[in-house]
C-alpha cells in the first residue's frame, strides 16, 4: 500500500466517535480504510479476514473492553499499534493499559495528541519490522555459512588480521595439515598455499578490517 495509507481496525460502539478518528487522521494526511467492531467475536473475524496497520479502542464498550481487545491483538501474536482512547479514565488505569502493552493512550478531547501518537506507534512499529528483517536476514547468512563451513566440498577458513585461523571446515583442514585441536589452542596460523589471492584478502584484512569470502 502508499505510505501514507492507513488500515485502522476500530473497536468502538459509536459510529460518530469512529468517524472522528477516521477524520482527524485524515486531516492529518492518511488515506484511511477502517472497520469498526464492537465485540471480541467481530474483533477475532477482522484480524482473521486481512492485516492491519493500526488498532484504535475506545476503553470501555458493553461487550469488549480495550484490555479485552489488547489480549486478543496479543493472542493472535500480532506486532501492530494499538492505541487506546477514552474521555473518562483516569491517570492510573492509562499506565496500566500501556503497561499491558497498548502502544498510547489518548483522551477524546485530545484529538491532535492522538495524531502526534499514531504516528510515533507507527514509526516505531516500522523500526522494529526493519530490525526483524535485518536479524532474519542475519541469521539466513549464518546458516547458508554454516552449512558451507559443515560441508565438504570446498575448504574454508576463517582468520583474523594477526593470521590466527579461528575456524575451518574439514576439507581446509585436510588442505593445510591442521586438526581441530589446533585451531581450538589458536596454533593453528594463515599460510599462502601457492595464490596471490590470499595476499590480498591479508592487505584488505589490515586496511579495511575485513575481507569477504574469495575463491582460491
Amino acid at each position: 500500500m502508499d505510505a501514507r495509507s492507513l488500515r485502522v481496525l476500530i473497536v468502538e460502539d459509536s459510529e460518530p466517535d469512529a468517524l472522528l478518528v477516521e477524520r482527524e487522521l485524515r486531516r492529518a494526511g492518511f488515506d484511511v480504510v477502517s472497520e469498526r467492531v464492537e465485540t471480541a467475536t467481530a474483533m477475532r473475524a477482522m484480524l482473521e479476514e486481512r492485516q492491519w496497520d493500526l488498532v484504535v479502542s475506545d476503553f470501555s464498550l458493553p461487550q469488549l473492553s480495550a484490555p479485552a481487545a489488547l489480549a486478543i491483538v496479543q493472542e493472535a501474536q500480532l506486532d501492530v499499534p494499538f492505541i487506546v482512547v477514552s474521555g473518562t479514565v483516569d491517570e492510573e488505569t492509562a499506565v496500566e493499559s500501556i503497561r499491558a502493552g497498548a502502544h498510547d493512550f489518548v483522551s477524546k478531547a485530545s484529538f491532535a495528541r492522538f495524531v502526534r501518537a499514531v504516528k510515533r506507534a507507527l514509526s516505531e512499529a516500522a523500526s522494529r519490522r526493519e530490525r526483524r528483517e535485518t536479524e532474519r536476514a542475519l541469521r539466513a547468512t549464518e546458516m547458508r555459512l554454516r552449512r558451507l563451513i559443515e560441508s565438504d566440498i570446498v575448504g574454508i577458513s576463517v582468520f583474523d588480521s594477526s593470521g590466527t585461523i579461528l575456524e575451518t571446515n574439514a576439507a581446509c583442514r585436510r588442505m593445510r595439515g591442521y586438526s581441530e585441536d589446533d585451531v581450538r589452542a589458536g596454533v593453528a596460523k594463515w599460510a599462502p598455499i601457492g595464490t596471490g589471492v590470499e595476499a590480498r584478502i591479508r592487505e584488505t584484512l589490515r586496511t579495511e578490517g575485513s575481507a569477504g569470502p574469495v575463491a582460491l
